[in-house]
């Protein structure tokens, strides 16, 4: 499907190139659409291509060629691929694509780029499934950043249910001896602000489950307890 997609994606291009019909002329929405689908396949050469075409549209945009460049639904397909991949570098990538979003955001002036509650979410996914040995600080200090982003006025860095399940499956697979009394503590701190009126964090099976988890990989003496007291 990679393959075919590239091919039609080519093959417009080269119809531009011979013509000069701006009917076939690549735009925005089309790079967005073939980044999508791209982004889509779960291997390491789809995402080498995927990255190389994100370069080549902003490329294309900063020289006037294309009248958009990517927008943040453009970067987040790509992080999810990245989210979906066996890399064994993913973390760094993630972390290194989010900062490009805030660069590209700063340098063009476009907030449109900035990264929101499901870019961060994706990027603690990516956490969630990476083998570093600080992934879990790593994970702790971008949630802090979006919850002092909210409360300095970002709306779109609130973090959800899904936010917090991710963090809470990052401290499930850390392997930490204090795993489980953390992963209560985030679902504590759902249920609290639930009550208190935020209904977005209501926490549901997979949050309850991801802390039963957590609980049941430690080592604690008491956590067969903890884990059915959930």
């Amino acid at each position: 499907n990679m393959s075919k997609v590239m091919e039609l994606h080519n093959e417009l291009s080269d119809l531009y190139a011979t013509t000069n019909d701006p009917a076939f002329k690549p735009d925005s929405k089309l790079y967005s659409i073939v980044l999508d689908a791209i982004a889509k396949v779960k291997d390491s050469s789809a995402l080498s291509k995927a990255f190389q075409l994100l370069d080549e549209m902003e490329k294309r945009f900063d020289a006037g060629v294309i009248d958009e460049g990517p927008n943040r639904y453009a970067y987040s397909n790509l992080l999810h691929s990245i989210s979906q991949s066996r890399v064994p570098n993913s973390a760094i990538l993630a972390e290194e694509l989010v900062h490009r979003m805030e660069s590209r955001a700063t340098e063009l002036e476009d907030d449109s780029i900035l990264p929101d509650k499901v870019t961060y979410t994706t990027l603690l996914q990516v956490f969630s499934r990476s083998s570093q040995p600080d992934a879990i600080e790593r994970a702790e200090r971008w949630f802090q950043r979006m919850e002092q982003q909210y409360e300095g006025g970002d709306i779109r860095a609130k973090p959800n249910k899904v936010t917090y399940t991710a963090l809470i499956n990052c401290w499930w697979h850390s392997g930490r001896p204090n795993a489980g009394e953390k992963a209560e503590q985030l679902l504590q701190r759902m249920e609290k602000q639930y009550e208190e009126g935020e209904f977005d964090l209501k926490p549901d099976s997979f949050a309850y489950g991801s802390v039963i988890n957590a609980w049941c990989r430690t080592k604690s003496d008491d956590k067969a307890i903890r884990a059915w007291e959930l």
